[in-house]
């Protein structure tokens, strides 16, 4: 598996609230609110390993704040395995969306 660079996941994380709002406008309630929780834990999770802000864009902050020399790769590993998990939920609510316009 290959890593993502960190401004990768900067910008991974950054876009979570608009893709998250987007995936939502169509979604049913429960849909919505599991992909809300989901995608938030993982907010949590990863500005606790970070020590950052819980917030997309606290974490965003933080990881352009650190110098590239300074990840590992299974320190960027394991944020990229995060960033899929909250990725995934979102994919998940858009197609409850789209089966709800069908």
């Amino acid at each position: 598996m290959s890593t993502s660079s960190p401004a990768d996941l900067a910008v991974a994380f950054r876009s979570l609230p608009r893709r998250l709002d987007n995936a939502s406008e169509d979604a049913p309630p429960s849909a919505v609110a599991t992909a809300r929780a989901n995608v938030g834990a993982v907010i949590s999770e990863v500005a606790g390993l970070l020590g950052a802000p819980v917030s997309a864009e606290g974490i965003a902050e933080a990881i352009g704040h650190r110098r590239p020399d300074d990840w590992t790769d299974s320190e960027l590993v394991q944020i990229q395995a995060h960033a899929d998990i909250a990725g995934r939920a979102i994919r998940v609510l858009a197609d409850a969306g789209e089966a709800s316009r069908d």
